[in-house]
């Protein structure tokens, strides 16, 4: 049960490895890893024992909360671009 538990953020490192080496990260780059991101925390947790399959769903409840709502409405996209810049 820990080791499922301490394996479900791994996705989140291997997602970030890659841009976090970019000096600019597009957002062609980002809305593909958000969806790889999870989907690959679904197949995580399909066997996970209960309390992983719980912090399974809430990794995966948060991330459409906060990722889905900047990545997939154009509006917030260039709010975070116009501060960005300033």
């Amino acid at each position: 049960m820990v080791g499922a538990c301490l394996s479900l953020p791994s996705p989140f490192y291997a997602a970030t490895v890659e841009p976090s080496a970019e000096e600019h990260v597009s957002a062609s780059n980002v809305f593909p890893l958000v969806k790889m991101l999870e989907h690959t925390l679904q197949e995580e947790i399909k066997a996970a024992p209960a309390a992983a399959l719980e912090m399974g769903n809430q990794l995966i409840r948060q991330l459409r909360e906060k990722l889905y709502s900047i990545t997939f409405d154009p509006q917030r996209v260039f709010q975070l671009v116009q501060k960005s810049l300033h």
